[in-house]
């Protein structure tokens, strides 16, 4: 039997990075929402009437997006099986990376020093040189 072709990566680019990190952010939100579910769940019983109301629409809402979050995931699986590479584990693996950095970011930019820090360290270390202060201008909060 011969062996399948092993292609190489898409190449690097911004609107590849981008593309791969809404994938990623896809799957660290399906994490989250599965985590968020199981905590709420706990704690339902202990709801007053319109919380509990509230806390149901919300499950509702979660189903809802675990089954779009599993079909865009099937999505992932379908592009990478036609490409012949296997990126999958990769995607996991990233996913619950983003998943803790986004924890540890939520514990530590408590204050705009500590932010600075964060963004600071993560600009010192070097990189594939695709994100650009133009690229990331695009995620800044634009106030009036």
């Amino acid at each position: 039997m011969k062996p399948k072709e092993v292609k190489e990566p898409i190449a690097a680019t911004s609107d590849n990075l981008i593309i791969n990190t809404a994938f990623m952010t896809a799957l660290t939100l399906e994490l989250f929402i599965r985590d968020l579910e199981k905590r709420m769940a706990m704690q339902g019983a202990s709801f007053q009437r319109e919380a509990k109301l509230k806390f149901t629409r919300f499950l509702d809402f979660t189903k809802k997006a675990l089954y779009y979050a599993e079909e865009l995931t099937q999505e992932i699986y379908d592009v990478d099986e036609q490409a012949h590479w296997k990126n999958i584990p990769v995607w996991q693996e990233e996913s619950n990376e983003l998943a803790r950095l986004i924890l540890l970011y939520a514990d530590r930019s408590s204050n705009a020093d500590a932010v600075n820090d964060i963004f600071k360290f993560l600009r010192s270390i070097s990189g594939e040189g695709i994100v650009t202060e133009e690229m990331l201008d695009n995620y800044r909060l634009k106030t009036l």
